[in-house]
Parts: C-alpha cells; structure tokens; sequence
C-alpha cells in the first residue's frame, strides 16, 4: 500500500535524506517523484526475495561493529540507538549497492 502512494503522497524522513546525501551516497535511496519512480524500476529485481538472500553476509559483516559499539556505550549508561539504527542501515545499503565500506 506505501509503494503505491510513494513516491508523491508519501515522502522520507528529511533527516534521513540529509545523513545519506552527507556521505555522498545520492539515487535511488534519496530520490523522491518521478526519479524515484525510474530509478526503483530498475533496481527492484535486485532487491527481491532471492537476491536479498545474499546480502546477508553484508548483514553478518556489520552487525558486530554495531553490537561492539553498544557492548563499549552501554558502560557509560543508557545507549541512543536511532542514530545508530540509520548508520547501520547507510553501512549495509553502501556495501550492497555501491560495494563501499564507509564505515
């Protein structure tokens, strides 16, 4: 029901946009009308059930990095994850779509 109302009725988060464009990473993932529209046509086959299953040595690549940081915060009291979420998601949509590390 979203994609359907994508890419004009429902739009990203601006923060979100704002901490991908940051790193340089621009397309599908920050894209909005019709460029959207265009650009998901061409990368949805790589995003199906099928494909998605090889990503997870991608997954299996960050997730440590993620729970290292929270073991070492978590001493220093309670740990804000949503920025953490949104770097995570930004870590493993660089490897998958561009083969980058910018962690």
């Amino acid at each position: 029901e979203i994609l359907k109302q994508r890419p004009f009725r429902i739009r990203r988060i601006p923060t979100f946009v704002s901490g991908i464009n940051s790193v340089g990473i621009t397309g599908l993932f920050t894209a909005e009308g019709d460029t959207w529209k265009s650009d998901r046509r061409i990368i949805a086959p790589a995003l199906n059930k099928i494909h998605s299953r090889s990503y997870l040595d991608v997954i299996r690549t960050i997730i440590p990095r993620l729970i290292q940081k929270w073991d070492n915060a978590r001493t220093q009291g309670p740990v804000a994850i949503n920025s953490d979420l949104m770097l995570f998601y930004i870590d493993i949509m660089s490897l998958v779509a561009y083969g980058r590390d910018i962690d």
